[in-house]
């Protein structure tokens, strides 16, 4: 069997684990993201799509939103008549900080939203209202700005200065009731007083309390009205573009990354190349929903299909050099259905078409298929060599192809009694009669070899393993599952077979 060589990029100092077995080794930065990227380039495209999509969506609607700013101004009064009467003034003992919160906060109140609702004659909720409208302090200062949104400038500007109306109109209405209420009794009790110095000074502070009525709440005013903006609220379209470009892509590259760290099924050759030290020998390219295909002559296959069969061939060829001796060639798979039947078939007709006579034998017992695809009939089988002593010429069938026949050793249905009875003996002793027949090399079909056992007599008695792989349907367990049986049994792959290849394999990454 083929090893790789010592110190090349399957080298693990882990002994346990085979070189060409690399467990995943993640090949990282850039070059590793574009990878990912191109092997899902249409769900990152995707995502960017949508996020651009969106962003552009949203600027949309705030490129039809127009934000108006009023001032409110907070001006302190300690006038002891204020005190004295209690009235509901911001009289600064709170300090600068407190005192703007807490007429921020009395903007945003549902009494303020109606009274602002009524005076524009709207036919909004007061909480809608509020939705619209924010009240903050101005940095360290007695100003408070109301800002407004609305879909266009008269509106926002109208808003914000309904609003702050609204809050100077129910404060001076409070303060207003405050100081009569104030007044009358102050006027009760200097007509009950018969002390002159009492009476004068409640007449002094009746007299200013007289002086407050009808003017408001002196400690809140507005400061500016808003005036009609100029330009809508939303950021110009050149930095929501690029903006939403930028979050694009990194969010169709995250995900994409996302996707290959969950995806359980092998996708590229480049995931092969990440988990096994073993070269991609050919890749068969497959429309979109088709299955492979065999053919009697290369020259039915299209292009692509035949150079990656003719790959494999030269594979074999090489390694069997000048040597007299059969070549023994064994394809197997993770999986059933993922076309191993077809490699085999397809590398058998390739090496006729040199020269070579070939026997292909089937033993997939459980699942024989190789008869069904050519089309041979035949009443002896595996089971009639193997276990009848018929001789091997006599149980063999051939079909034409290209400009000779290929040779076939069929399994039967009847054939799956020997699923526990094909040991390396009766392999070797098949490829010794083969070689006997004159035949150049032996081809065979097997079952896959990993969750089943029945591969693994072959495996361990031929001089090439081929693996076929079936891109977005090979299951990374299953081919997992497979290395593991190959490196317990002292077996290193030839190399992978892959169906529904999107690029032609990459050769020298492994040493041979």
């Amino acid at each position: 069997m083929q090893t790789t060589a010592e110190g090349g990029p399957g080298f693990d100092p882990d002994p346990q684990r085979p070189r060409w077995i690399l467990a995943g080794r993640p090949a990282g930065g850039i070059p590793a993201l574009a990878a990912v990227v191109r092997d899902r380039w249409l769900l990152a495209t995707l995502v960017a799509a949508i996020v651009v999509v969106a962003g552009l969506a949203i600027w949309g609607i705030r490129s039809s939103s127009y934000k108006a700013e009023s001032l409110l101004i907070v001006s302190p009064s300690s006038a002891p008549v204020v005190g004295e009467c209690g009235l509901d003034v911001i009289n600064g003992g709170g300090g600068l900080t407190r005192d703007v919160e807490t007429l921020a906060r009395l903007v945003k109140t549902p009494e303020v939203a109606s009274r602002a609702g009524k005076s524009l004659k709207l036919q909004t909720t007061a909480s809608d209202l509020l939705k619209k409208v924010d009240a903050v302090p101005v940095g360290q200062s007695y100003l408070v700005s109301i800002t407004a949104s609305a879909g266009n400038p008269a509106a926002a500007a109208a808003l914000a200065n309904a609003f702050a109306r609204a809050t100077v109109a129910g404060r001076s209405t409070r303060f207003n009731q405050g100081v009569l209420a104030c007044r009358k009794r102050l006027e009760v009790s200097a007509a009950s007083t018969t002390n002159s110095t009492v009476q004068a000074s409640l007449e002094q502070r009746i007299a200013d309390l007289r002086a407050m009525e009808g003017g408001g709440d002196p400690t809140v005013a507005i400061d500016t009205l808003a005036t009609r903006p100029t330009s809508s609220s939303a950021p110009s379209l050149l930095i929501v573009l690029f903006a939403a470009l930028v979050a694009g892509i990194a969010l169709g590259l995250g995900s994409a990354a996302l996707a290959g760290a969950l995806e359980r099924r092998v996708r590229s050759e480049r995931e092969l190349e990440q988990a096994y030290a073993l070269p991609i020998v050919a890749g068969v390219p497959l429309r979109r929903g088709s299955r492979p295909v065999s053919a009697a002559r290369s020259s039915q296959l299209e292009p692509g299909a035949a150079d990656a069969y003719r790959r494999v061939r030269q594979r074999v060829l090489a390694a069997s050099g000048r040597s007299t001796q059969i070549r023994s060639v064994l394809f197997t798979s993770a999986s059933r259905r993922e076309g191993r039947t077809t490699a085999a078939i397809n590398t058998s007709v390739a090496l006729i078409e040199t020269g070579q006579r070939v026997l292909l034998i089937d033993l997939d017992l459980r699942h024989p298929n190789v008869a069904n695809v050519l089309g041979v009939a035949s009443e002896l089988g595996v089971h009639d060599v193997l276990e009848r002593g018929v001789n091997l010429a006599d149980a063999v069938s051939s079909v034409p192809v290209h400009s000779g026949r290929l040779d076939i050793l069929t399994a039967l249905p009847t054939d799956s009694d020997l699923l526990d009875q094909v040991p390396p003996a009766a392999v070797r002793e098949l490829i010794a009669n083969a070689d006997a027949l004159g035949y150049d090399a032996i081809v065979f079909d097997a079952p896959q070899l990993g969750n089943v056992s029945d591969a693994l007599s072959i495996a361990t008695e031929v001089d090439d393993v081929f693996v076929v792989v079936w891109r977005e349907k090979t299951a990374k367990a299953a081919l997992a599952a497979l290395a593991r049986t190959c490196a317990d049994n002292g077996i290193t792959p030839r190399g992978f077979l892959m169906m529904g290849a999107k690029r032609p394999p990459a050769y020298g990454r492994v040493q041979q």
